[in-house]
């Protein structure tokens, strides 16, 4: 950034824009730009102060230390500022009247065991009541398969 005195707030934002024009990659120019548009706007708007601009530093700090390759807490984060379900539904836009896709959520385990009809959903011994779900799983295209789809009878 050129090191002039007395900078305006739009003069700072249009300074740190400009510092991306040289990246060769215009997918990521384009999101890095309007990323600092934004996060300036973000802090123009709600006149963020020195300390809770330093907050925010430290709680994206202890985000990223407690992550490793087993826990990644910034994805948690994403989801809950309800960024993860917003770029699914961008990547997945439907018709109007289809049900949405979902991200998987805490609760999913790639190695959780199936169960049987009528199995109870955990290993409690206090009586369950049974219940009993009714669905209809339609297509928007007649030719669509659903082979991941499993129902009990």
């Amino acid at each position: 950034m050129a090191a002039t005195l007395n900078k305006t707030e739009d003069e700072i934002t249009r300074e740190v824009v400009d510092q991306y024009e040289r990246t060769p990659d215009p997918r990521l120019q384009r999101i890095m730009t309007a990323l600092v548009r934004h996060v300036h706007e973000f802090a123009r708007e709600v006149e963020l102060t020195e300390r809770e601009w330093f907050k925010a530093i430290d709680y994206m700090t202890r985000t990223g230390q407690m992550c490793s390759d087993t826990r990644q807490e910034f994805i948690l984060l994403s989801d809950v500022l309800g960024v993860s379900m917003l770029v699914d539904l961008i990547n997945h836009r439907k018709p109007a009247g289809l049900t949405e896709s979902t991200v998987l959520g805490p609760f999913f385990a790639h190695s959780a065991p199936g169960r049987r009809a009528r199995m109870a959903s955990t290993t409690s011994k206090s009586p369950r009541r049974p219940s009993r779900t009714c669905a209809a799983v339609s297509a928007a295209s007649p030719t669509a398969r659903f082979s991941s789809v499993r129902c009990d009878r």
